[in-house]
């Protein structure tokens, strides 16, 4: 189980390293490909493989088991690691750098200065992603792998054994806990998303090196994202259209509720975030980051022991059980993120218009919405794929006859031919895709460029 997170980091560490010092040919554009996991759900990764395995000839059995699961979570990781990392060297004073090279060669640099003062982050990221792929159901469940997490699912949801259940979701608690206390104090100070740097400046690089580099950071993003995907595609449309147009039979009952589910929720995590990173209530954070890293059949189970009580039956038989999963869950990132963008614009800006009589809505509405505008639209767009790819706790919590694409789909996998299950992947792709491309151009609609100046 350790090798799921140790794979992930590595390779993270080394392309935010990469994307973060260098200039490299067409660094936006690999920056945008390497992220792509982070906007697709894992089980969808799963399937991407296991299609590509078997176009590749090697049998979809030899991605059932431990070494699949480590190579699909790799891939869903890499991408963070490669942020934190990244965010966290954006974040370093260049003249450091610049002094150490006045007297050693860039290398010594890096081993000397940079890799001391980076430490904390790569640390870090390395106890977030152990947790998280410690506490990862859908991927090890798809490709039948038992791991705790899976384990007290089944306990609760298969045999009702809800006493090994709780003992279970107690010790797996408790792990993930002990692993990521001495990375506390760093991850709830560290920005999600850099939105500026502190006189940051790219390292100059030869043209060999700077081609290698490219090279190896395409080869990666097509052999771990493109080629899985377009494998996808091909079985997917292997019968024609037919299991394409099967699966969207299936799952357009649930396509309006699930996206009306997910923009609430991202509209109810953006929102809160905003108070809580202007209000900066103390504990908030580790509390915050304390919820986010529990195993998510952990959170479900104890949403449904909370809510399915006396007085709070109108929420347990809701779909406000699942936008409160949402809050829970992904709260954390929101609003380290938009903590990052306010702590990086002067307190001046709004002492002055304040001194000069506007009110806290004028405040607001003239200067911070426009100098937020990118970091609001990010908050939004990231709380709405997370919230339409959410499974793991949903599936516990969601009340019957509500409809959910990500259960829906999961249902399916379970059950339906390879076909028809890459089919239903490929029309989520399709949808989320789809939103993100919406919401990007709404974006840009309701916050043009020129918009984004103060006091306009």
């Amino acid at each position: 189980m350790p090798r799921r997170g140790r794979a992930g980091h590595g390779l993270g560490g080394l392309f935010g390293f990469l994307l973060a010092r260098f200039d490299l040919p067409a660094r936006p554009l690999l920056r945008l490909l390497l992220s792509g996991p982070l906007f697709l759900s894992p089980y969808l990764l799963a399937v991407a493989w296991s299609d590509g395995l078997y176009g590749l000839g090697w049998g979809r059995a030899a991605l059932f088991g431990p070494v699949g699961v480590t190579g699909v979570l790799t891939v869903v990781y890499t991408p963070l690691a490669a942020y934190l990392v990244g965010t966290s060297l954006v974040n370093l004073n260049a003249s450091l750098e610049e002094a150490g090279q006045v007297l050693a060669p860039y290398p010594v640099v890096v081993r000397r200065v940079v890799l001391p003062l980076v430490r904390p982050a790569v640390g870090s990221s390395l106890g977030l992603i152990f947790v998280l792929a410690l506490s990862e159901f859908s991927v090890p469940s798809y490709l039948g792998v038992s791991t705790l997490v899976t384990e007290v699912f089944t306990q609760f949801a298969a045999f009702y054994r809800y006493d090994v259940a709780l003992l279970q979701s107690v010790a797996l608690v408790g792990v993930c806990l002990l692993l990521l206390w001495p990375e506390r104090v760093f991850l709830t100070r560290t920005p999600v998303v850099a939105m500026g740097s502190r006189s940051f400046r790219t390292v100059p690089a030869g043209r060999r090196g700077r081609w290698w580099a490219t090279a190896g950071l395409g080869a990666y993003v097509v052999g771990a994202v493109g080629v899985p995907l377009a494998m996808l595609i091909w079985q997917a449309l292997g019968r024609g259209l037919a299991d394409l147009a099967e699966a969207f039979a299936l799952l357009q009952p649930t396509l309006l509720p699930s996206l009306g589910l997910a923009a609430a929720g991202a509209a109810l995590l953006t929102g809160s975030a905003y108070v809580l990173a202007r209000t900066q209530l103390p504990g908030a954070n580790g509390v915050l980051l304390g919820l986010f890293v529990v195993p998510s059949t952990v959170l479900g189970i104890a949403y449904l022991r909370f809510y399915n009580a006396p007085g709070l039956s109108g929420i347990y038989h809701s779909s406000l059980i699942i936008l409160l999963v949402y809050w829970g869950r992904f709260l954390f990132i929101p609003v380290r993120l938009l903590a990052g963008a306010l702590a990086q614009l002067s307190p001046t800006l709004e002492e002055a218009a304040r001194l000069l009589g506007a009110s806290r809505g004028q405040r607001f509405r003239r200067i911070l919405a426009p100098l937020l505008a990118d970091a609001f639209g990010t908050a939004f767009l990231l709380g709405f794929i997370l919230c339409l790819s959410e499974l793991s706790t949903v599936i516990l919590v969601y009340p019957p006859g509500t409809q959910v694409l990500s259960v829906k789909v999961f249902t399916y996998m379970a059950n339906a031919r390879q076909s028809l299950v890459s089919a239903l992947s490929l029309v989520v792709l399709l949808i989320t895709g789809g939103a993100l491309a919406g919401l990007l151009t709404l974006r840009h609609l309701l916050f043009p460029a020129s918009w984004r100046q103060p006091l306009a």
